[in-house]
């Protein structure tokens, strides 16, 4: 059986090293020039409890998954273009195309740009979200400011807080928008004081952030900053699913599925994140695995 696998984070990894070990012919189709999803630039544990019994940063995860479908064969820097009876690419050598008995969609989430969280103010540089960051430090070594506020009050933003603090910058606050954060010592701890409010401005000065406007209950404070983190609010990538004309569920925005993973089309399944938006690495490596056994037994 002939499988192309679309991302290279953990359920696409898993997924692959699961029906390779099975004998199916595999290939991972993945569009950055690495491979191992947002793993790999994360520079701070926990991952592989789950998995491999045992604590490891973000960049080790990444490639023990890669390990582990070695007997796969994974292709960088190719980008799907279209998916038919084929999947369609175009690649640094031109255009390509394979052959597929079945499917996986793996292709995860992503934050919510500055935009889709309709955001007032100038629009300056220096507002990014967590992942844009780590790309830059833990890909590029690149600081991108020095004292950012951050935005959000979800588990990636502990990722944020270790980030900034690993890359030697110093959030001057987090705003949480009253929302429940996990882990709240971790601000305290590493001194980053924690605000309830909304941002009702963005200040620039040269084309730079220079400040926010945040607006708590009835009054409105400016806080000088130098960038603008914003953390959370997952979205999944589907624009693929939707190329390729897939159900899509109104309340997740990522494709519908059964319980065997299968969407609306036969023969194309679906894993990970790109099925709800965000969750933890080793339970997205659970379900890519679930079902690559799915896709054996159809």
């Amino acid at each position: 059986m002939r499988v192309v696998v679309i991302g290279s984070g953990p359920a696409g990894l898993a997924a692959a090293a699961e029906l390779a070990l099975k004998g199916a012919e595999v290939t991972v189709v993945e569009r950055q020039s690495v491979a191992g999803g947002v793993p790999r630039l994360c520079g701070h544990s926990p991952y592989g409890l789950r998995e491999f019994h045992r604590v490891m940063g973000g960049a080790a995860y990444a490639r023990r998954l890669l390990e582990q479908a070695a007997g796969a064969r994974i292709l960088l820097r190719h980008a799907v273009t279209a998916i038919d009876e084929r999947v369609h690419l175009s690649t640094p050598d031109g255009p390509l195309t394979l052959q597929a008995d079945r499917i996986l969609l793996a292709t995860g989430a992503r934050e919510a740009s500055r935009a889709e969280r309709l955001l007032p103010g100038e629009r300056p540089q220096g507002i990014l979200t967590t992942g844009a960051l780590q790309d830059l430090w833990f890909g590029r070594g690149l600081v991108p400011f020095r004292r950012p506020v951050i935005l959000g009050s979800e588990l990636v933003t502990l990722s944020a807080l270790l980030t900034c603090r690993q890359a030697g910058m110093q959030p001057v606050a987090l705003l949480d928008e009253g929302l429940r954060l996990p882990f709240r010592a971790l601000p305290l701890a590493l001194g980053v004081p924690r605000l309830r409010g909304r941002v009702v401005d963005i200040l620039a000065t040269d084309g730079q952030i220079s400040g926010l406007v945040i607006e708590e209950g009835s009054t409105t404070r400016e806080i000088p900053c130098d960038g603008l983190l914003l953390t959370g609010q997952f979205r999944p990538e589907a624009g693929l699913a939707r190329m390729a004309g897939l159900d899509i569920d109104p309340e997740t925005m990522g494709p519908r599925v059964d319980a065997r993973g299968q969407t609306s089309r036969p023969g194309i399944f679906a894993a990970g994140n790109l099925l709800r938006g965000v969750r933890t690495a080793g339970q997205c490596w659970s379900e890519g695995r679930a079902t690559a056994r799915a896709m054996l037994e159809s």
